[in-house]
């Protein structure tokens, strides 16, 4: 009886030495697991502090942090040409390009299939050199290659677009 004692002694001990490991390891977790959440909250805390100090400009779009605008994107915008001289003078001095259809002029008689870009149109691609708007009336266009797009059109007409190209071309 006394050998199996100190066999079931042993046992114990050993039992007990495991459970004090995984008791240690448990509290080891359970600590890393509270710094993780912690961490998160302090985080969280601090971009919620941060965020306060930003609006943004309900006319514009464009965040603002203490009075100065904040680059947090890039947003671009297709607009029609005509509606330039209707929107914001933030919004006018950011255009940098235009695309605009144009007849065909490499002397084709332009009756290619409508929608087909052969024959029928001529995609232009320009960069912008200036745009000068007068009083949300007068609007005009010009590229960096000496192309001028003017609304209305020289017979006064508001519903179209006079564009003239470097090389004289006009429609």
């Amino acid at each position: 009886i006394a050998a199996m004692l100190r066999h079931d002694d042993a046992a114990h001990a050993a039992l007990r030495k495991e459970m004090k490991q995984l008791k240690c390891s448990f509290l080891g977790l359970a600590g890393v697991t509270l710094l993780l959440f912690v961490g998160t909250v302090v985080a969280s805390y601090f971009a919620f502090e941060a965020s306060k100090d930003t609006a943004t400009n309900p006319e514009t779009g464009v965040m603002m942090a203490y009075g100065s605008p904040v680059s947090v994107n890039t947003n671009e915008l297709e607009v029609p040409l005509a509606a330039l001289p209707f929107l914001p003078v933030d919004v006018v001095e950011h255009v940098k390009s235009l695309k605009f259809l144009g007849p065909v002029n490499d002397g084709g008689d332009g009756t290619g299939e409508e929608g087909s870009s052969e024959g029928y149109v001529f995609r232009y691609h320009r960069s912008v050199a200036a745009i000068d708007v007068a009083d949300s009336a007068r609007l005009v266009v010009t590229t960096t290659v000496g192309d001028s797009l003017v609304w209305p059109s020289a017979d006064g007409n508001e519903g179209e677009i006079t564009v003239t190209l470097a090389d004289g071309t006009s429609w």
